[in-house]
């Protein structure tokens, strides 16, 4: 069952920004090097898409609206 989404766009100056999550305190369990990953990745198959990542606690999967919104949907499972 999903524990959280955060909506994320790539900003060139600051990185990776989150402008919407739920619940607010999922923000506690995404690091910032989760988010450069989860962008590294979407970036290698360079076009939209869904990819998934697990680490030792958490799984997340992602969704890439593509190059023209630069916009990321990511649902903590």
């Amino acid at each position: 069952m999903p524990e959280g989404l955060l909506v994320l766009q790539w900003n060139e100056r600051s990185g990776m920004e989150i402008l919407a999550k739920y619940p607010e305190e999922i923000g506690e369990k995404v690091t910032q090097e989760t988010l450069l990953h989860i962008v590294n990745m979407h970036a290698f198959d360079e076009q939209a898409g869904i990819i998934g990542l697990t680490t030792e606690f958490v799984n997340y999967a992602s969704y890439y609206c593509g190059a023209g919104l630069e916009y990321y949907i990511m649902i903590v499972l």
